[in-house]
Order: C-alpha cells, then sequence, then structure tokens
C-alpha cells in the first residue's frame, strides 16, 4: 500500500472514450442525397407537365389568330342581318349525381320581329376548361323560328353552348354560357 496518488492527466490530452472516433466522410454523401432528391421532384413535375393540358383550348390558334380581321368582318356582317337571337337551356329536372337532362333552344327573328325559318342549326356543347366531354347536337325547327334538342349535360360546372346557324340569307353564331350546380 503505497501512499502515491495516480498520475494526472497532462493539460490538453485527450481523455480515453468508448466512442468511435467521428469522421466527415458521411457529410458528401449528404449533399449528393439531396441532390437526387431534387432531380426526382424535378422529373416528377416534368413528367407532369408534359402529359397534361397544354394551355391551347383551340386547333389551330395562330392560324385563326391571322385571319382575326377577317372575323371581325363576318361579325360586323352577322350583325347587319339584324336578327334577334334567344338562346336557352331548359332543365328538364333537377341533376341527379352530376346530370343534367335539359333542352338546348335557339329562337331567331328578324328586325321586323318575323321569325327566322329554314336554317340549319347545330350547337356545339362545351366545357370551357377541357375538350374531353364536348359534342354536337342539330336542332332541329320547332315552328314560329325556335330550334331546340334534348341534351344531356354530364357533370356540374360550366357549360358553353355554341349556336350555328347556316341560312340562304347568311350564317349566324351565338355563345351562351351556362352553370349547372
Amino acid at each position: 500500500m503505497s501512499d502515491v496518488a495516480p498520475l494526472a492527466p497532462l493539460p490538453g490530452a485527450a481523455e480515453p472514450s468508448a466512442e468511435p472516433e467521428r469522421t466527415g466522410a458521411w457529410i458528401p454523401w449528404m449533399f449528393v442525397l439531396g441532390f437526387v432528391i431534387v432531380f426526382i421532384a424535378n422529373g416528377i413535375m416534368l413528367t407532369v407537365a408534359l402529359n397534361t393540358f397544354n394551355g391551347l383550348s383551340t386547333d389551330g390558334a395562330y392560324d385563326r389568330g391571322l385571319a382575326y380581321n377577317q372575323e371581325l368582318a363576318d361579325y360586323d356582317a352577322m350583325r347587319a342581318m339584324g336578327w334577334v337571337p334567344v338562346a336557352a337551356f331548359d332543365r328538364a329536372g333537377p341533376t341527379v349525381d352530376g346530370v343534367t337532362d335539359g333542352t338546348a333552344s335557339l329562337t331567331l327573328h328578324d328586325a321586323d320581329g318575323q321569325p327566322i325559318t329554314r336554317g340549319t342549326v347545330a350547337v356545339e356543347v362545351m366545357r370551357p376548361a377541357s375538350q374531353t366531354y364536348d359534342f354536337t347536337v342539330l336542332l332541329p325547327h320547332r315552328g314560329d323560328g325556335r330550334y331546340a334538342a334534348p341534351v344531356t349535360l354530364t357533370l356540374r360546372g360550366v357549360w358553353e353552348l355554341r349556336f350555328a346557324v347556316s341560312h340562304p340569307s347568311g350564317d349566324y353564331q351565338l355563345r351562351e354560357r351556362i352553370d349547372i350546380r
């Protein structure tokens, strides 16, 4: 039994530890993992962007833009005919499971109040945001300048009815928006 005290550690010397020594080798791998996550997210967004709506809702938009002055002249000629159109969509009943039955109609009179007959009328029923549900219906003449046919709308929301009249005295077009709730 000795009176000798244990040696004190030298100042600045490391204490012995049971932990393994830490190295910084994992840090570059965290940067690589971060870039991999960014590339995966960008790949998903690129795939979604290329496979969804492209923003064009009109076929031949550039060509139609070039012919815009002709469209303005056609519109002026249509207005000069003096026709008085009344477009309507009359529901046959309530909307059930998003389906609405009804009648699309267009009533045409001239400036003197006489009914316009001998015309061929078609209505293009379309969704403004998608072309998936678009369809066209011919409207037969029902008398007194009224052209009408049954139409079934398969979704709630905004629909656009584009009436196109072909008549010996000229063509006529009219658009009407309806909201099905």
